[in-house]
């Protein structure tokens, strides 16, 4: 199955309804005001956000509310599928925390540096 297939098959999971219409919306905003990642071993869809933003801000793409001065300190992974080391070599820059939520899930906020060492720390 291609990291595309497995991609929609997360949707698939989240969405009872219009799944397709959800992902191709998803990838449409990432594309347009995000970043997209992809290869045949990993998809990842983020965007800059700011810690100090609620957690609908966050998460929910319709909630976002970018100002002048908005500070972003962390990237949030939309969707990921593939391995995580890869993933992490893709980030266009370095911000201090990264961001996700899994299957619907707690919001986890996690200091990069903290992921990029335990990373180190398995490859060796």
């Amino acid at each position: 199955m291609t990291t595309i297939e497995q991609a929609r098959q997360l949707y698939q999971e989240a969405y009872e309804v219009d799944a397709g219409s959800h992902f191709l919306y998803d990838l449409a905003w990432h594309l347009e005001s995000g970043y997209v990642f992809s290869t045949p071993c990993e998809i990842i869809m983020g965007r800059e956000v700011s810690t100090k933003w609620t957690h609908e801000q966050i998460v929910d793409l319709d909630e976002r509310e970018v100002g002048i001065d908005t500070v972003f300190d962390c990237w949030h992974i939309h969707l990921a599928v593939g391995d995580l080391r890869q993933m992490l070599r893709l980030l266009p820059y370095k911000l201090p925390f990264i961001s996700f939520q899994r299957r619907g899930g707690p919001l986890k906020i996690i200091p990069l540096e903290r992921i990029l060492k335990n990373e180190k720390s398995q490859a060796t």
